[in-house]
């Protein structure tokens, strides 16, 4: 698209939704307490709720392939499928929409879209655990394999034989219906007034933290995430997702098969890497935990579980090597250094909320993007 800069539109996402993130836990707090918000925030609205029926069910059409597989895609996947839907962002331009829905949620009528997963976990539940520029420009992982190349050493990724045709490429109207999205659901968290829950949790340190990703060079974000991904930290985050696919040696696996192939893609693209990466397999094979199992099992050396596999393993860890290091230098072009950009900076989010179940201090977390230990963020 003409004039439009990625990197500063995702960077401008993120900073007009700092204390989204934090809202949004807020908000699932006061729904499993049963205290949904301010009084009378979530009188019930016929007319929304059939909106959001119709919602539902053009999902269903939609993605009921994706939301009947659970085993593959998994809840960060269904968050991104809401958010980029652009009938979901339609649906919710209205803080009444919002409020009817957290209104069925309350009540016990939502119904599940996937096993686990309603619209209101998707929607509130991927805007609580994810940065705003990561749910928009990172495709959900569709198990697809691009039509340009067979990739037939898929065994660990078990990808299906339907083709993705069409790379997913981040638009600006996105963005701005993603936005509109984000302040609703926010109004309904704290009130009408959307900074008024800033001092809840940790909410202002975690905004200060969003500001240091934004402010940071991609170089310094992938600096960090190589000092802080030991094989220990990503075990841990990555056992945490209580998923058997979602562990470390199978994460680094999955990525390494993937990007095996990748330079061929980026070819058969035209050496055009934001069409590469917008194909939903390297999407996801490039997700913010498999880029963190690739770097601690890199960190542990060639030797370390899931990292051999030969040739092929070989060649594909060169083939992320090279990716994170064009990043960092600004050799990918402007909207692929945006997309692993917000990758990156996403594994880094990753690490601060889970920081203390990692075991991860602060200060180490601080000290990473070179910030004063100890001072505000």
């Amino acid at each position: 698209m003409t004039g439009f800069d990625l990197g500063e539109a995702l960077d401008r996402l993120d900073a007009d939704l700092a204390g989204a993130p934090a809202a949004a836990r807020h908000l699932l707090r006061a729904l499993g307490s049963g205290s949904i918000g301010p009084p009378g925030a979530c009188r019930p609205d016929r007319a929304e709720a059939a909106r959001i029926e119709d919602l539902e069910d053009g999902l269903r059409t939609r993605y009921g392939a994706e939301f009947a597989d659970p085993g593959w895609h998994g809840p960060t996947s269904f968050q991104r499928l809401v958010w980029q839907d652009t009938q979901t962002a339609a649906t919710f331009a209205r803080s009444g929409a919002v409020r009817a829905l957290l209104r069925r949620r309350a009540d016990g009528s939502e119904p599940v879209l996937a096993p686990g997963m309603t619209l209101s976990r998707a929607l509130i539940g991927g805007l609580a655990r994810n940065r705003p520029s990561y749910l928009l420009s990172a495709c959900p992982n569709w198990r697809s394999r691009p039509a340009l190349l067979p990739f037939d050493r898929l065994e660990d990724m078990a990808v299906g034989d339907r083709l993705q045709h069409a790379p997913y490429m981040v638009e600006a109207e996105r963005l701005d219906a993603a936005r509109a999205l984000a302040r609703c659901v926010v109004a309904c968290s704290w009130g009408e007034e959307e900074g008024a829950g800033a001092g809840i949790e940790d909410g202002e340190a975690e905004a200060g933290f969003g500001r240091a990703l934004r402010s940071a060079s991609t170089a310094a974000v992938l600096s960090a995430l190589e000092r802080l991904c030991t094989p220990r930290i990503a075990a841990r985050l990555m056992t945490g997702a209580d998923n058997p696919s979602v562990t470390l040696p199978r994460m680094n696996g999955q990525c390494l098969e993937v990007m095996a192939e990748y330079n061929d893609l980026v070819a058969a693209c035209g050496g055009d890497h934001a069409r590469a990466l917008g194909y939903g397999l390297v999407s996801h094979a490039l997700d913010a935990k498999h880029l963190i199992a690739v770097l601690a099992a890199a960190s542990a050396g060639p030797t370390a579980a899931g990292a051999t596999g030969g040739t092929a393993h070989a060649h594909a860890r060169d083939s992320v090597q090279r990716l994170l290091r064009g990043a960092a230098q600004g050799t990918l072009g402007a909207q692929a250094g945006a997309l692993m950009r917000a990758r990156l900076q996403q594994g880094l989010f990753l690490l601060w909320q889970d920081r203390k179940d990692l075991g991860l201090p602060q200060a180490d977390l601080e000290d990473a993007l070179a910030l004063p230990v100890g001072k505000p963020l």
